[in-house]
């Protein structure tokens, strides 16, 4: 908790710092996410054909084009000119982790597939599929799919998952409480889209400020923030329990202490 301005009449505090824990690693994970759905979700068709004067000479490569799409929208076509063979690339150091189908001519090597892990057997099938037409100069055409679906999704619900928690951090971070003794109100501002949402409480129905611990399923026990009312109710002053505790002990003595509890 961050006291952003205190004096004898005002105490203002936002929680900046559990904002930041939220804000920080929720923006990293969606990021992740948004990058890993573009290179890890696309689906690949390769399509190949020979015309008859390929057919007559075995040292003829067939016409070739790659297409692929993302989530059933066009990503990028690419044609392939002189395709000798597709292999497995297991990338340095990931042997028996994480594979992909490789596209071999004789310039350069061209991904098919994405990475997947483990190693199975559909991008085994894919390159023997593709090594077994191009071994045969009487099969006049290929068409060999790869489905990159299930990582899409994977990649999408991660992506939500870091926005979900770098929304929870931004609404934390708008957050301000503010002990005002001219007016005898403890107000909670939060900003939001719609506009402002402001709740206030008089002084005269807070009874103390203390720190709830709540055991979590785990065994561990997390805590926040609650003003008690006179009458005995509990008004959380954050949404969230957290693990840490001493920094909040800290906050509820600069309250008590403003408030003369």
């Amino acid at each position: 908790m961050k006291t952003t301005k205190a004096g004898t009449d005002i105490l203002c505090i936002q929680p900046v710092r559990e904002a930041m824990l939220l804000i920080i690693p929720g923006a990293m994970v969606a990021l992740m996410g948004l990058i890993a759905f573009p290179i890890f979700g696309q689906s690949a068709v390769l399509t190949c054909e020979r015309s008859e004067r390929n057919e007559r000479s075995r040292s003829a490569s067939p016409r070739c084009e790659l297409e692929r799409t993302l989530i059933g929208i066009p990503w990028s076509t690419t044609s392939i000119e002189g395709l000798q063979g597709a292999r497995i690339r297991t990338p340095r150091g990931a042997q028996g982790y994480v594979c992909r189908v490789m596209l071999v001519t004789a310039e350069r090597e061209v991904p098919f597939s994405g990475y997947r892990s483990p190693r199975g057997e559909e991008e085994e099938g894919i390159a023997e599929q593709i090594n077994a037409f191009l071994g045969d100069p009487n099969q006049a055409s290929l068409k060999v799919r790869y489905s990159g679906s299930a990582e899409a999704i994977l990649s999408a619900v991660l992506a939500l998952l870091g926005l979900l928690v770098l929304v929870t951090g931004l609404r934390t971070y708008s957050t301000t409480w503010t002990f005002d003794r001219r007016k005898g109100l403890f107000t909670h501002r939060q900003r939001r889209l719609l506009g402002p949402k402001v709740v206030t409480y008089p002084f005269d129905q807070i009874g103390d400020v203390t720190v709830s611990a709540f055991s979590a399923t785990s065994g561990s026990h997390v805590h926040r923030i609650v003003l008690r009312t006179i009458s005995g109710k509990e008004l959380p002053m954050t949404s969230r329990y957290y693990l840490w505790r001493d920094h909040l002990i800290q906050t509820v003595r600069t309250i008590r202490k403003f408030l003369e509890l």
